[in-house]
């Protein structure tokens, strides 16, 4: 399973007041590469945050501003990545990809995309 999740509207600019989540689950029990490949918010108010799990609660690989490349490798077959911006200035947010690790075959099924703009909810499952 192989992927690329990227801010909303990139290149171009995210908007304001984001709430994004999206959640990456292998169900052949694999392991996740997180690759951050480009990396430019609003400093110290838009940010994101890679779970190692699919829960706000799970142990926390990386939040912040990277020196990228940035490698993250999960330790189970779920990852949680958030991003949110507050209401005032933006940049043009992130591209990072995600790969299923151990050779195992996995499909798409069980993606989810889940974000929030302005209190309204969007949510996409890819086929």
């Amino acid at each position: 399973m192989n992927g690329t999740i990227t801010s909303p509207g990139y290149p171009t600019n995210y908007q304001n007041n984001l709430n994004c989540t999206w959640i990456i689950e292998n169900p052949n029990a694999t392991i996740f590469s997180i690759n951050i490949l480009e990396f430019q918010t609003e400093p110290y108010w838009d940010y994101v945050s890679v779970h190692d799990g699919i829960s706000l609660e799970s142990p926390i690989s990386y939040t912040g501003y990277p020196s990228l490349p940035l490698k993250i490798v999960s330790s189970g077959n779920m990852v949680m990545i958030h991003f949110t911006s507050d209401g005032s200035g933006t940049a043009s947010g992130f591209l990072m990809n995600y790969e299923g690790l151990q050779g195992a075959e996995t499909t798409t099924e069980g993606n989810k995309v889940a974000c929030i703009f302005f209190f309204m909810m969007i949510t996409i499952t890819p086929f």
